[in-house]
Order: structure tokens, then C-alpha cells, then sequence
């Protein structure tokens, strides 16, 4: 019987509120303030998706860019010390040494492996040169990341010989395009003398990173291997890729264990160092980390704001119906039976508003996300447009938060109705 009671009580309280908030129940005075509350609570919940969205996409985005240009993992070789351009050397076992260490954290069916090397080397035009780093890599997703970046052309095969691709600056610096040739100097090994190349521009790419534009080509692997004097089994350096990007500190972690135990026990014999992108970038990921707070800083506010709109839509629906009030006590309704009502006119106000809210935030997303509308400058963002990306649960969690602040906010003024007795509010005008 209680149970029956109770609901029929709040079916009361859902009626009363449902007839209050329909025209008839709105005047000239009050539905002004509900919409203007309605489209607050829209704008902030709006602000507040978005903000999470761009900065999701933006931090998405930029570590998929140093991910691919630095490699979420690198190994190198610690033989000559602190030397640079002592080769690993690359073999079987030392590819299933790392393969093995590594499939617990790949982010797919196995972590992507691949020799890379570099040579340094002046690219000269008629016009003008410039000092590069040429880079190669036998394989590996790497290709799929260069493709990527590609402006025009292709990228360079990699058993081909006297093909290159320059970045848009470096193009444009030197007025080359592609399908001209250009003309390379490379330091023999052991300083005798200078390696003469010539090339054909068959790509384009811009990666958005100044300083990378500015000192990278890509040239095939027989070139590069060629010119830096590696044999088969060796490489520069070892570049992983296919990590799942939340584990790259323990997955850099046990690779390093498992090639230590390795170098003891003779079955390699390089010692290696490990270097996760975390570090080798580590200044990058420090800048993103720094959105973090903004996305606090932005929540926090728009989170006031939207408590602010619900607190002044509710006191106004209650001031506004004070002779209600007063005839529901007179009729026997509790307090909390009124502020219940009052409550669900703001959870009303709240509900219009998150759906209006929504609707902007997920239709500026897919456009953003389809047609990429707002442009940002790449010296600044390293991006040339405005990202946006956000998960089911980013949405849920931004949305039910704000849902429980609003209604508890809401709360507030509905307390009113416990200082307004029958005989005053009779006289209310």
C-alpha cells in the first residue's frame, strides 16, 4: 500500500509539473527565462563536448604524427659507447627476441619491425641547397605513414635506385617539383672524398613539423644502405610501430629486459639501448599534457555557468507561481511533494537544454571531422586543421555529469517552498 501510495504521489507531482510547464502554464514573464535557461544550459554542455573533442583529437592526432616520425620505440646500439652510427645488427633471433617481448602489448596481431637508416647529404638545385637527413626503411608500416603525408607523387620504392621525396619546404625552396632531377653530395665513409648522386623528385610530403620538413628526404633503402656503408644484417636503428600507445613505457620496459637477458646469455651480441617515443619526444608530449588543465579549467567553468542558469530558472519558475504554491499547501501537499514538482520543472529546463546542447556539439563533430572546415596554422599546431574525436565514454561521462550538477543544483531553490506559508502566498501578488 505504501508503494502504491508513493507512486500515485508522484504521478501527481509529474502531472501538476507537466500542466505548469505547458504554455498555458508558462506566462509572458516566465517563458522568456526558461528558454534563455534552456539555451545557456544548450551552450555550456555544447562547450563543454567540444572542448573535450578537439582536445581529444588534437592529442590524438599530434602523437600519431611523432609516433610515426620517431617510432614508438627505437633500439639502438650501445657497441661504440655514446657513439652515434654504430649499426645494430639485425637477425632473425634478435627479430623474434623482439617480437616475443613485445606481443603482449601490440595493439593488433603483432608489433610492426623495421631497419631504418639515414645518411646525411646536400641536396643542390640550380637555384639554391640544402643540408638533409636522407631517410629509408626496409618495410614495416612506416610506408603507410609516409604515404600519408604525401602532397603529390609517391613515396620512393624500396629496392629502387635514384628516386627521392622532399618535403613541400624543401621544394619550394629550391623550386623543384615533381619528375625533375636534382643533384646530391654525400662524405664517402671515412672521409674519402665526395659521393655524387642524382635524383629523381618522385614525391612530395609535408608532415607539418617545421623542423622535420626542413631537415628530411626519403630516399629508397638500397640507396641509403648503400651510401652509409651497412650490410644486410644491419641498420642504423630498429623502429616499432603497432604498440598500444597506452603501454609504450612497460612494453620499452620489458623489450629492454628481454635484450639485456639476451646480450648475457649470447644470443645477440649487441648491447642495445631501448628509447620509448615518451622520451625522445618528451617535450611534445609535456605541451599535451598542459590541455589537460584547460580541459579542467573549461569544464569548471562552463559546470558554474550551467549551475548558475538552473538555479535562476528555478527560483523565477517558483517566485513566479507563488499563489500555486500556496493553494497546493492549502490542499494538503507536503513540501516535499511541492519541491518535488519544482524539481521536475528544472530537470525539464535541463533536459531541453542537454538535447539542443548535444545536437550542436555532435553536428560541429561531424562536420569538423568530415569536411575539416577550420583551419589552424602548422608552424603553430603542427596541424592544418582543427581536430575532433570523442568516445562513447568521454560523451557519457561529460553528459551525466552535467546532468547530476544541474539537478542537484536545482535543488537549491526548490527549498523555497519550505519558507512560503498558505496565508501569505494568498496575498502574493
Amino acid at each position: 500500500m505504501a508503494n502504491q501510495s508513493s507512486a500515485r504521489m508522484s504521478s501527481i507531482s509529474t502531472f501538476i509539473a507537466r500542466r505548469l510547464a505547458s504554455s498555458r502554464g508558462m506566462d509572458n514573464r516566465t517563458g522568456p527565462a526558461v528558454a534563455v535557461a534552456s539555451g545557456g544550459l544548450a551552450l555550456s554542455l555544447a562547450v563543454m563536448l567540444l572542448a573535450v573533442a578537439i582536445t581529444t583529437g588534437f592529442k590524438r592526432e599530434i602523437t600519431d604524427k611523432i609516433s610515426g616520425l620517431e617510432a614508438q620505440i627505437r633500439i639502438t646500439s650501445l657497441r661504440g659507447g655514446t657513439d652515434v652510427g654504430v649499426p645494430v645488427e639485425w637477425s632473425s633471433t634478435f627479430a623474434g627476441i623482439v617480437s616475443d617481448a613485445l606481443m603482449p602489448f601490440a595493439s593488433g596481431k603483432e608489433p610492426d619491425i623495421a631497419p631504418v637508416a639515414a645518411v646525411a647529404g646536400i641536396l643542390k638545385s640550380p637555384s639554391d641547397f640544402a643540408g638533409l637527413a636522407f631517410r629509408a626503411s626496409r618495410g614495416g608500416s612506416m610506408t603507410d605513414f609516409e604515404s600519408g603525408m604525401l602532397e603529390e607523387g609517391r613515396m620512393p620504392g624500396v629496392d629502387s635506385m635514384g628516386e627521392i621525396a622532399v618535403s613541400a619546404t624543401t621544394a619550394r625552396e629550391l623550386g623543384l617539383a615533381v619528375g625533375d632531377k636534382v643533384s646530391a653530395y654525400f662524405i664517402a665513409a671515412g672521409g674519402a672524398g665526395i659521393r655524387p648522386r642524382r635524383f629523381d623528385v618522385v614525391g612530395v610530403f609535408c608532415s607539418d613539423f617545421g623542423e622535420f620538413d626542413n631537415s628530411a628526404a626519403y630516399c629508397s633503402a638500397t640507396s641509403v644502405w648503400r651510401l652509409r656503408g651497412l650490410g644486410e644484417t644491419q641498420a642504423d636503428a630498429i623502429e616499432i610501430r603497432g604498440i598500444d600507445p597506452a603501454r609504450i613505457d612497460d612494453a620499452t620496459s620489458a623489450l629492454q629486459t628481454a635484450l639485456n637477458l639476451a646480450f648475457t646469455s649470447g644470443r645477440i651480441s649487441d648491447l642495445t639501448v631501448v628509447t620509448p617515443v615518451t622520451s625522445a619526444a618528451a617535450g611534445y608530449f609535456n605541451w599535451l599534457d598542459m590541455l589537460d588543465t584547460n580541459i579542467i579549467v573549461i569544464l569548471v567553468l562552463m559546470g558554474c555557468v550551467s549551475a548558475l542558469m538552473v538555479i535562476a530558472c528555478v527560483l523565477i519558475l517558483v517566485l513566479r507561481r507563488v499563489r500555486t504554491i500556496g493553494i497546493l499547501k492549502a490542499l494538503g501537499a507536503t513540501d516535499s511533494r511541492i519541491e518535488h514538482v519544482f524539481t521536475l520543472l528544472g530537470g525539464r529546463v535541463v533536459l531541453s537544454g542537454m538535447v539542443i546542447g548535444n545536437a550542436i556539439a555532435l553536428a560541429f563533430i561531424w562536420i569538423q571531422g568530415s569536411f575539416r572546415l577550420i583551419p589552424l596554422d602548422p608552424a603553430n599546431y603542427y596541424l592544418s586543421y582543427v581536430p575532433v574525436a570523442i568516445g562513447i565514454g568521454q560523451w557519457l561521462a561529460v553528459n551525466v555529469g552535467f546532468a547530476l550538477l544541474a539537478m542537484c543544483v536545482a535543488l537549491l531553490p526548490a527549498t523555497l517552498v519550505r519558507r512560503l506559508s498558505p496565508a501569505r502566498t494568498m496575498r502574493w501578488e
